[in-house]
This record gives structure tokens, C-alpha cells and sequence, in this order.
């Protein structure tokens, strides 16, 4: 028995284009172009046109606000012009306006509405992209393709030709010109109401570039009701750009630098380094975007509110840092200012969680600085839960003055994978710290708000670290004020400050008034004693405490188990005694440090402090003039003066030491004010 043939026919999807217009053929931008049923969907171009794949018994569905619905039939058609009628019941609509709110129908000024469950039909996650081509004489520019850079810049009717060109936006009747306006959830909006001339006058100087009013929703009374929605997507880069690697761009710079008439930058053993990977950590040669970027990355939107009797209740989660700050100078902001005049009113906030012993040491004669940080993709530090704890001890547990702070997170690109096992173990000891009230966790806007209404002008802190992780029984006291910083340490049977930088608002970094140009920038305070610039590999540079006996022979001073205290909220007092039981307080003034010695059980020899460079650094220092009570310095072309109006200075001749502070009546005062 034969069996009768026969085909089975699907309805294969092609691809549909289209134009939009409306009843007088001009084209609509911004039309929704949905197959009905489906939720997959297209948006007219600035030419009213758009193309989707469709089959041929699907249905169109096209809308815009303003104009009837309207639905097509694909059939055969491969191209199709659809024309939109005006719905001129929307004349009815009630339109908010900047003294109340009106019928759409009275009202005379330029005054365009769109309603919150229109901007919901958009698949962006952004408002502003949401309202492309909703709004007429409002245009929004995305400027980026970037991850969590996708806001719209807008203007209405054009752009202003001097001046700020954003209009004022008022959510809920509040400005909010800062921004971050388009981050609203859609869900949450009830209507957004653009006006665009004398109707927008109400608001004064501020809406000269048109206004925008966003109205969110309320509550209602009745029942609670839960409304959840769930977009999901995918994401890809439409172009990348081919990157050269680190040994060709290395190779590239030195032509383009020889054929400016300068030295290369980079020599033939350092290229040869970028090419063979000898050492990645100095010389590294990454693909970032390889690294960084994928092919797809899914795209995904949550929305979750509750309305009932009450407003309508929203709950956000998010992570950000905590740290300290300091207000920065308005001509270096690389250092705080002495005055609020010459202050910028916005806190800097500085430092991933360096380690506060041991990052400093890194570099030290070499030039260059490694990352020993709470960053949890570093496995011998922030990846490290005995490093992990042994900071925390640091910043939570020990003399701080003001406040004290660490930033929690990655500053660099790097993958989940490489992030997540740090962070897990970083969190729940967050988590009981914060359960024990010894650490606050707040977003970085929370802290400048906070600091901003504590402190008028940058407060003084200390990082006090008295156990080392590393068991050489070092130490380290780090005091931050608007006129100096200084670090005093402890290493191998003495004590010495190894860092103490003097701040003047006065001093202008090297691009305020020369834009920079390179990919290297540097930033400088004025120094006093520098260990990291002035040391070598061989010899490391400190103001150390020393004694002199009668025949001329010196040695360091060890300082015993020191007791570090708060005087106030800017003075740190160090207290310890040496192997002779002579006691010996070191105090940190918001000015000035004070060294005394309180009771000296040597009555046949002599402290003092001694700064002693190597021979290869001494070009580097700022000292010109030595007198007895102060020494004239210059950097940068900068003028200033170091005095001691409590000990006396003498000058040495580099051979044995650079210079001394010898104390007067068992006290040493170094003055740190420039001002």
C-alpha cells in the first residue's frame, strides 16, 4: 500500500520594513512597532522608519502617544507605510503645569505630557532613552555605549549659546539639577510634563532652558497590591576597536617621540620585557578587552513596589565605600587647603584600604609603588583574611582622632571570578563589626554628606598600626592634618620619621595652568623628609632618633612598646621609654610636632635627631639656606621655610650626616605650618 505524500508548511519569519507617518505624511520618531501578542519590539528611526522579522500571519501592532493605535496584517507585504490618525481625546488629559495642574485642553503655552505606563512599553532601562522621540522638541543624545554610562544629555528647542544647557528638572516639585534623574524606575513614575516657553517663566532664570516635571506615583487606598515586572536582554558591543599590544604601542610612542626631538621613553630591554612577560607586574602586556568585555552579557531589570492606603514604598539596596577625606586645595588638589576660602566645599576621599605599614615600603628606592590593599583580587592582601584582619585591627580598634575609614571594593577591572572569593570573606567580617557598632557601612554620598556637616574644614586623623603581620616587630603611626602629614616608625632597634610632607594651598600643582600630556602624571606636597623619593635600595632615609655619647660615637634609640593616645580630637601623643628607662614623648599638633625626652637616664650622652641621605639622592633635596632655627628650602620653584622654634639646626656635610636637630632643654619643636 502506497503511502500519499505530503508537505508540512511553516510560516518561516522575513524581514518586514516599514515607514510611520502621520496624517499629514510626516514621519514619527519614536513609534512603537510590536508583533501583537509578543513581546518583542522596534522603535521608528528620526525618518519614521523601522524594520522587524515578522511572519506573514502575524500582526502589527504600531503606536505613539497623541495618536490612535493602529494594527496591520503582514500577508505577503515585504514594505508597508502606515499613516497614524490623532486621538483627540487626549485634549481631555490633565497636564501638570509649574503652578498646578490644568486641562490639556486650556492650555495655551507649548506644554508636551507623556504618561508613566507609555514610558513603560520601552525595553531601556533608561528614562532618557525611554523618552527618545516621545517628546517633540526634546531631543536626548546618548553620548556613550558604556556600561552604566548610558544617560542622555537633553535639551529642549535646541541649545543655549552661553552656559548651562541642561533644563531644570523638578521630581515631585524638588530640583534635581545634580542629576541621576533618569535612574528613576519607570514603574515609579505617574507622568513626566515637559514645558517649553513662557510657561516654564514661573521658575525664574533656572528654566531658560525649559523645565521638566516628573510626577511619581502615590498610593491609593484599598488593599495593598504588589506589582513586579522582569525585562531581560542581551547586550553586545557593536564594534571594537583592534588594540595594539604593550611592546608595539611601547616601539610606536619612541618614533613619535624622536620625531619631536625627544629621548625615547622606553628602552630595547623594556620592550623586550612588554613582548616575553618576564615580569607582568611591571611591564604588563593585558588585553583589557579581551579581559574585561564579553561577546553577550545579559541585560536584566527588576521593579517591585507595593501600592495600598499608604505612599507608595520603594526599597533600594545598594554597596558603596566609607572613608575618610579632606577638602582639597583649589590649586592642588592633591593636599587639603589651610582655609575655607581656599578650600573647594567638596570632600576628596583617598586610598583603597592601603596596608598603612607596609604599601609605603614598596617602592622605597625604586621609583615605583606596588598595591598591598583590602582590593579583594590580591591574594597576600585583600584576598588574605589574616591581612584582612590584622587592617581592620589597624583602623577599628587603635587611636584614630577624627574618624577613620577604609574604601571596600575593587577599583580596577577585574572578572567576578578573580572578586568573589575576597569579597565573601570581607563582608561577614564587615558584617560583625558592624553588628558590634565598631564600623559604620554607607555609601560614598552618604559619607561626604556627613563629613560635610561635621567638619568645616579637613580635620586631623591618625592610622595607628601596632602589631605587624609580618613579625619584625615594626610599628607605624601615620598623623594627617591640613598642613602636614608625617609617619613615624619603628624598624630593627629604631625609630625615625620616614615620611613628613608640609601642605600649602598656595603650592599649584604643575597642570592647573599646563594641561598634562602623556600617561604618566605626578603630584607633589612640599617635603621635609622623604624616604621613598631621596633612599636607594642600599640605603633607606629617615629623621632618626639618635644619641651621641662623649666620644663622638652615635647609635639609634630604641623606643619600647609605645602607648598611643588622644589629647583631643588633633593631638596623638606617643609615649615609650628606651633600653635606659629615659621617657621619651612624641606629640602631633595640628601645627607643629613636639619630641621631648621627660626623663633622660643618660647624663653622658646626648638625643638628638639626624637626617643623613645617600651621596646619589642629594640633588634631590630642597634644602638652600641652613640657619639655627630654620632651614630655607625651594620645590618645584616653590618658596618655604622649615623652622624649629624649639631646637637648633646643624648643618652637615653628607658625608656623615645632612643635617641635625639637637634639643634645647630636652625639647624638639618642628614647626609644619607654611602659612
Amino acid at each position: 500500500m502506497a503511502k500519499k505524500a505530503g508537505y508540512n508548511i511553516k510560516n518561516s519569519k522575513r524581514n518586514i520594513s516599514g515607514t510611520v507617518l502621520d496624517e499629514e505624511e510626516n514621519p514619527v520618531i519614536g513609534a512603537s512597532v510590536i508583533i501583537k501578542g509578543k513581546p518583542n519590539g522596534v522603535l521608528t528611526d528620526l525618518d519614521g522608519r523601522f524594520t522587524i522579522d515578522a511572519s506573514s500571519n502575524e500582526t502589527l501592532q504600531i503606536s505613539y502617544i497623541g495618536y490612535h493605535t493602529k494594527e496591520v496584517t503582514i500577508g505577503n507585504n515585504t514594505n508597508v507605510t502606515i499613516k497614524l490618525a490623532e486621538n483627540i481625546t487626549v485634549l481631555n488629559d490633565v497636564v501638570v503645569v509649574g503652578y498646578g495642574t490644568q486641562k490639556k485642553g486650556l492650555v495655551t503655552g507649548s506644554i508636551s505630557t507623556t504618561k508613566g505606563d507609555d514610558i513603560i512599553k520601552s525595553p531601556a532601562i533608561n528614562i532618557g532613552q525611554s523618552l527618545q522621540g516621545r517628546i517633540s522638541g526634546v531631543i536626548m543624545n546618548v553620548r556613550s555605549g558604556e556600561p552604566g554610562s548610558d544617560g542622555a544629555a537633553i535639551s529642549i528647542r535646541g541649545k543655549s549659546t552661553t552656559g548651562n544647557t541642561d533644563p531644570l528638572i523638578l521630581i515631585d516639585g524638588i530640583a534635581n539639577r545634580s542629576g541621576n534623574w533618569d535612574r528613576i524606575a519607570p514603574e515609579d513614575i505617574e507622568s513626566i510634563t515637559v514645558l517649553k516657553d513662557a510657561s516654564a517663566a514661573i521658575y525664574g532664570s533656572r528654566s531658560a532652558n525649559g523645565v521638566i516635571l516628573i510626577t511619581t506615583k502615590r498610593g491609593k487606598e484599598g488593599k495593598p497590591v504588589v506589582n513586579y515586572s522582569y525585562n531581560v536582554g542581551v547586550q553586545q558591543p557593536t564594534r571594537l576597536p583592534k588594540m595594539a599590544d604593550a611592546a608595539t604601542f611601547a616601539q610606536v610612542f619612541n618614533e613619535i617621540e624622536q620625531y619631536e626631538g625627544r629621548a625615547p621613553r622606553y628602552t630595547a630591554e623594556e620592550i623586550e620585557k612588554f613582548k616575553n612577560g618576564s615580569d607582568p607586574m611591571h611591564y604588563p602586556n593585558t588585553d583589557w578587552f579581551k579581559e574585561v568585555l564579553r561577546n553577550n552579557s545579559l541585560l536584566q531589570k527588576h521593579n517591585i513596589s507595593i501600592r495600598g492606603g499608604n505612599d507608595k514604598v520603594k526599597y533600594f539596596i545598594g554597596g558603596g565605600y566609607w572613608n575618610q577625606a579632606y577638602y582639597p586645595s583649589k590649586r592642588n588638589a592633591y593636599m587639603p587647603a589651610q582655609t575655607e576660602e581656599g578650600q573647594i566645599p567638596v570632600p576628596i576621599f583617598r586610598m583603597l584600604g592601603s596596608d598603612p605599614m607596609y604599601q609605603y615600603e614598596t617602592g622605597v628606592g625604586n621609583n615605583y609603588q606596588g598595591v598591598i590593599s583590602l582590593e579583594p583580587v590580591y591574594r597576600d592582601s585583600g584576598k588574605n583574611r589574616k591581612w584582612v584582619e590584622y587592617f581592620l585591627k589597624s583602623i577599628v580598634d587603635e587611636p584614630c582622632l577624627a574618624f577613620n575609614y577604609a574604601q571596600a571594593g575593587q577599583e580596577n577591572s577585574f572578572t567576578w571570578d578573580n572578586m568573589r572569593e575576597g569579597l565573601e570573606m570581607q563582608f561577614s567580617i564587615f558584617d560583625s563589626l558592624r553588628t558590634a557598632r565598631k564600623i559604620r557601612i554607607e555609601t560614598l554620598e552618604e559619607s561626604g554628606r556627613w563629613f560635610r556637616k561635621q567638619f568645616p574644614r579637613t580635620p586631623s586623623t591618625a592610622i595607628t598600626t601596632l602589631v605587624d603581620i609580618n613579625n619584625k616587630n615594626n610599628k607605624s603611626v601615620w598623623y594627617n592634618s591640613r598642613y602636614y602629614r608625617s609617619n613615624l616608625f619603628w624598624e630593627n632597634n629604631s625609630v625615625y620619621f620616614r615620611d613628613i610632607h608640609l601642605f600649602n594651598e598656595k603650592f599649584e600643582d604643575e597642570y592647573l595652568r599646563n594641561p598634562g600630556r602623556g600617561n604618566s602624571f605626578s603630584y607633589y606636597t612640599l617635603p621635609v623628609v622623604d624616604r621613598f623619593h631621596w633612599s636607594t635600595p642600599e640605603k633607606k632615609v629617615g629623621l632618626r632618633l639618635i644619641e651621641l655619647n662623649q666620644n663622638g660615637r652615635k647609635k639609634d634609640i630604641a623606643l619600647l612598646s609605645p602607648d598611643i593616645s588622644e589629647i583631643s580630637n588633633s593631638i596623638l601623643k606617643v609615649r615609650s621609654k628606651d633600653e635606659s628607662g629615659s621617657i621619651f614623648i612624641i606629640e602631633f599638633h595640628e601645627k607643629y610636632i613636639k619630641i621631648a625626652c621627660e626623663k633622660n637616664m643618660k647624663k653622658n650622652s646626648k638625643w638628638m635627631l639626624e637626617l643623613d641621605i645617600p651621596k646619589e639622592r642629594i640633588g634631590r633635596l630642597p634644602y638652600r639656606k641652613y640657619e639655627k632655627g630654620y632651614i630655607d628650602s625651594e620645590f618645584k620653584k616653590f618658596n618655604y621655610r622649615i623652622t624649629c622654634p624649639k631646637g637648633d639646626i646643624e648643618k652637615g656635610n653628607n658625608s656623615d650626616f645632612t643635617f641635625r636637630i639637637i634639643p634645647v632643654k630636652d625639647k624638639i619643636i618642628i614647626n609644619c605650618s607654611t602659612n
